[in-house]
């Protein structure tokens, strides 16, 4: 059978692989250097879909069998696509604004040259004027009789548009005629601002999952080799293979399947061959039920925005009955107009949802991507912060924790003697073997021959005896006594690691202890969290009790809920935000994806074999660890912000209203005035963007 993928050449910093499913596939050679080049250390990344050939130059530290499944698992992903930039002017109403200011201005040319002429007289004034108020105020009262259509009741747009009518009936239309503009202006500078704000970020395009097979019914059979995904939940019924299933279970260790067991559609054959007999398909499977459990959409709507609504909608009725009481006691119709432009809602529904789209951006730079803005408002508020274990505060890549040799060996021993039979493995065992035999300067010696047992572990020959790395099971089948290693085994699962056993002609001589490691800014991370006022902080994981209580340990971490299904994680999230806790879940598997449906807000690196970037409120591109308390640091500015943004435009509203009402102002000030009302929130706003972190 050809191979998936092997390992053509080698030496420090430098490998060469050779991927057949490459051979003339551009598409799968983006996906490969998008990927690759996203994984720490790696410095290089050269595919070749002529030769089928990929060269990866990498930091000493990089392991190589990680590079070798980034890129078997990529072949199943797509890279990020940034959505098109618009036009910043599309829809708006620039040729109006540029129409009515120009004759605006020429008219009042005229009246500084020419000296002032009454309008009734001036004919010409009064055509051109009302004409082009006519042709540039028509899209403000289309667009409120539109909004009057579909969400009833009185609108902003549609007084101002009336009332620009009027003052043409009441033949003042060079008043009707500055409105116009000073309204056009106002929204084409208020939406290129918006604009610009939500062009400094991006959401992911939401995609299906490939290999959610829906073609595959009930009885078909389908074949599973290294590397390969398996398209749907099966019984194995014939071959053995070794299945990662760490993206439903959370383990990083994989399992071994054989006749008569079951594997799950998503989960990937690392080493072996298997011919499955479907049982379920599609969004029938393990994980399209648990894919289904999460709403995944993009809020229209924010919390600050619908309050900014509903102080717009109180301010514009409260103006329509002042202005009532105004003209019925003064017949002044400038009045209240001047009334009517002073009491835009404009400023309010700025108030809400600028500094929210700002909020978005300011995330944004710091590799930050929110898809759901409604999460960002809700982190300012979370005090209890759980966090998926295994890829999310760990490597998810195992590393040799300690060697126990038996008695008349020594540790260095042990090491060379199993990375020698594991040489050009990619298993991650082996790769944490060979990892810690470059450590120790140890040259490992290749084996004349060499063959691995899917699960167990791997036998072969160097220098003529017969050498055995692998499990308990492993050595009781190979006829290894194991009887004297019991201490040093318990000694080693005490501390939630998994043992290797090595033998040598027979003869257990050591064993040696995996476990994976915690990632380097993790404590710090979590340390500014507690800093920040999270009460609780806590990991949510499948794996042991042991290996969870182990993590929560070495970086201070209070709160553990271990061995856990997908669904039962959802319940325990569920049962924090009913004792009246906002929750926040943080994880990259698929595994995940329930548990974040139930909270509050969900957080996701973006480094997940399966984009569950499409299914969190928030991914984080970069893998920093310091851009989870970076984004509640956010939320809380936003929210301080809007709440400020929001007091200061309906009290502006309000004083407007009553200046103008007392003839203090006339319309044209009440425009001005508007439009500072604007200004000023704009440039509250931006304080969000600008903020140090």
């Amino acid at each position: 059978m050809t191979p998936s993928i092997e390992i053509r050449s080698r030496i420090p910093g430098r490998i060469r692989f050779w991927v057949p499913a490459l051979y003339r596939r551009q598409d799968y050679k983006n996906k490969i250097e998008f990927y690759l080049r996203r994984e720490p250390g790696v410095k290089k990344v050269s595919a070749n879909p002529n030769t089928g050939r990929v060269l990866v130059l990498f930091d000493q530290g990089v392991e190589e069998g990680r590079l070798a499944l980034k890129i078997l698992s990529s072949k199943w992903q797509e890279p990020v696509q940034k959505i098109s930039e618009e036009d910043e002017i599309q829809g708006l109403p620039v040729a109006e604004t540029i129409l009515s200011g120009s004759t605006l201005a020429a008219l009042t040319l005229k009246q500084v040259l020419a000296g002032k002429s009454p309008l009734t007289t001036d004919y010409a004034v009064l055509y051109l004027s009302s004409a082009v108020s006519m042709i540039a105020g028509y899209p403000i009262l289309k667009k409120g009789v539109s909004q009057a259509v579909k969400k009833g009741g009185i609108n902003y747009e549609l007084v101002m548009g009336a009332a620009t009518f009027i003052t043409l009936v009441l033949r003042e239309s060079l008043w009707g005629l500055a409105v116009v503009f000073l309204l056009n202006l106002s929204t084409v500078i208020q939406e290129i601002a918006v604009r610009r704000a939500e062009k400094l970020y991006r959401v992911f395009p939401e995609k299906q999952m490939p290999y959610l097979k829906t073609d595959i019914m009930p009885g078909d059979t389908f074949t599973a080799g290294t590397g390969d995904m398996i398209i749907a939940d099966g019984r194995v019924v014939k071959g053995e293979a070794v299945v990662d299933e760490s993206i439903l279970t959370g383990e990083y260790m994989p399992r071994f399947k054989n006749e008569q067991q079951h594997v799950l559609a998503g989960t990937r054959v690392m080493s072996g061959e298997i011919k499955v007999m479907a049982e379920r398909s599609g969004r029938d499977t393990r994980m399209g039920k648990l894919l289904s459990m999460h709403d995944n959409y993009l809020d229209a709507k924010t919390a600050y925005g619908e309050k900014g609504e509903r102080l717009a909608e109180k301010i514009t009725p409260f103006a329509l009955v002042t202005s009532g009481v105004v003209f019925a006691f003064s017949r002044d119709f400038l009045r209240v107009l001047a009334i009517l432009l002073s009491a835009s809602p404009r400023a309010c529904t700025l108030a809400g949802t600028l500094p929210v789209k700002l909020g978005v951006a300011r995330a944004a730079r710091e590799g930050i991507i929110v898809k759901r803005p409604a999460s960002l408002e809700k982190l300012a508020d979370i005090d209890v912060v759980f966090f998926d274990k295994t890829g999310t505060l760990t490597e998810a890549s195992p590393v040799v924790s300690r060697v126990l040799p038996m008695r008349g060996y020594s540790a260095d021993f042990v090491v060379k003697t199993a990375a020698s039979l594991e040489t050009g493995s990619v298993h991650p065992l082996a790769s944490a073997i060979l990892k810690e035999a470059r450590i120790r300067n140890i040259t490992p010696v290749p084996p004349s021959v060499s063959r691995e047992v899917a699960g167990n572990g791997i036998k072969g020959f160097i220098d003529g005896q017969k050498i055995i790395v692998g499990s308990h099971d492993f050595m009781v089948v190979e006829g290894v006594d194991i009887s004297d290693s019991l201490p040093k085994a318990r000694r080693i699962q005490h501390y939630g690691e998994s043992e290797v056993y090595v033998a040598k002609e027979g003869r257990l001589i050591g064993l040696i202890g995996i476990r994976d490691t915690l990632k380097s800014a993790v404590s710090e991370m979590i340390h500014r969290l507690y800093k920040r006022g999270i009460a609780r902080v806590g990991i949510i994981s499948g794996d042991s009790s042991q290996a969870v209580k182990r993590i929560a340990e070495s970086c201070g971490i209070d709160l553990i809920e271990s061995s856990l299904s997908p669904e039962e994680k959802a319940e325990i999230i569920k049962s924090y935000k009913r004792q009246g806790h906002k929750v926040a879940v943080i994880g990259d598997g698929i595994n995940d994806i329930p548990a974040m449906a139930a909270s509050d807000a969900s957080i996701c690196f973006g480094r997940g074999l399966l984009r569950v970037e499409d299914f969190a409120d928030i991914a984080i591109l970069n893998n920093d660890m310091e851009n989870i308390p970076k984004s509640i640091i956010i939320s809380r500015k936003m929210q301080h912000v809007a709440t400020r943004n929001l007091a200061m435009a309906a009290g502006a509203n309000i004083a407007g209203i009553a200046l103008s009402a007392l003839k203090i102002i006339d319309p044209f000030f009440a425009a001005v005035y508007y439009n500072l009302n604007s200004l000023a929130v704009l440039i509250n706003s931006m304080g969000v963007l600008n903020m140090k972190i």
